[in-house]
């Protein structure tokens, strides 16, 4: 099996990388707020990819919730993931 070092990775679940109009990108919690990141996809199997453009301390958005979009408010657990989304205007 080949092995290769690459510099400035981060390994997520393929389903966490989602497809848009500029590219691949991410959703990420900052300031409790959903935002939408542009990274790069490295490579790619069945259930990870390889990936750089964000940091390791970036909280990403996994498993994703219906209708996230970004600047939707979100909560997070204690260890940063991703618990609910919350609508504004709505009751939580």
């Amino acid at each position: 099996m080949p092995v290769q070092h690459i510099a400035n990775a981060l390994v997520l679940p393929v389903g966490a990388v989602q497809q848009g109009s500029s590219g691949p990108f991410v959703y990420t919690v900052e300031q409790g707020k959903a935002t939408d990141k542009a990274i790069q996809v490295l490579w790619e199997t069945g259930k990870k990819a390889v990936i750089s453009g964000i940091t390791p301390q970036t909280r990403v958005i996994f498993p994703l919730p219906a209708r996230l979009y970004p600047g939707a408010a979100v909560q997070t657990g204690a260890a940063g993931h991703s618990t609910k989304q919350q609508h504004q205007g709505s009751p939580s």
